[in-house]
């Protein structure tokens, strides 16, 4: 199937999309520490972070091999994308705060954004019957 100006446009985005969801996680893999945050924080943004570059690195590899973008997957970055936004509020309520709050929810919405639509495009071009990123 030959490929149209749009889809290409779209795989580019994609993949830009995805370097700006991994740089994110990676920033808040490692905010806690900038911000001399509790422990709790360390660890629940490290697990979150560096879970979002994992997956993020395994859809890189399907989609280097030309093969489909792993939809669950990229579903996952969104839910925990969600969960680096609600984080620090659950903390607040159950233990006073102390988390960067500010920097979580602004890295958690680019990381929703970023993966939310790296997913809808998937579907997009699942209809077509082709690949996110994949070559001919």
């Amino acid at each position: 199937m030959a490929d149209t100006d749009g889809e290409d446009d779209s795989r580019r985005l994609s993949e830009w999309l995805a370097n700006v969801t991994v740089a994110l996680a990676l920033w808040i893999a490692v905010s806690p520490i900038a911000f001399d945050a509790p422990e709790a924080a360390m660890w629940n943004n490290a697990i979150v972070g560096l879970g979002i570059v994992m997956i993020s690195a395994y859809n890189e590899t399907q989609r280097a091999k030309g093969e489909r973008l792993h939809i669950k997957g990229a579903t996952v970055v969104v839910a925990l994308g969600l969960w680096a936004i609600v984080s620090p509020f659950v903390s607040l309520l159950l233990d006073g705060g102390g988390w960067p709050l500010w920097s979580n929810v602004l890295g958690g919405l680019g990381i929703v954004g970023c993966a939310g639509y790296n997913v809808y495009i998937s579907y997009q071009l699942d209809e077509l019957g082709d690949t996110v990123g994949g070559s001919d």
